[in-house]
């Protein structure tokens, strides 16, 4: 029985750094075109463009958990972060 190897570019936290976010892809590409994305969350928080980050990851269908920081932007619950994330 044969095994279809998928290869995935897997990253994680790009908190609205959309210098960061690039870098990493471009590296991920470098290394050979993944057959899918993986994000591990928190696309906001702290960094200066998080629509950026947003809508790069959502352009590049990536598969995303919620990160925490996602949850607290999204959540009406009251969630204790870090003040600086909210800058």
């Amino acid at each position: 029985m044969g095994h279809d190897r998928k290869d995935f570019l897997v990253l994680s936290d790009p908190h609205a750094n959309p210098l960061a976010l690039e870098a990493v892809l471009a590296d991920g590409h470098e290394r050979g075109e993944p057959d899918g994305i993986l994000c591990g969350g928190d696309l906001v928080g702290y960094g200066w463009d998080p629509n950026h980050v947003v809508e790069r990851i959502r352009d590049l269908d990536a598969v995303t958990v919620l990160g925490n920081h996602d949850w607290a932007l999204t959540s009406e619950d009251e969630v204790v972060l870090n003040e600086d994330a909210f800058q």
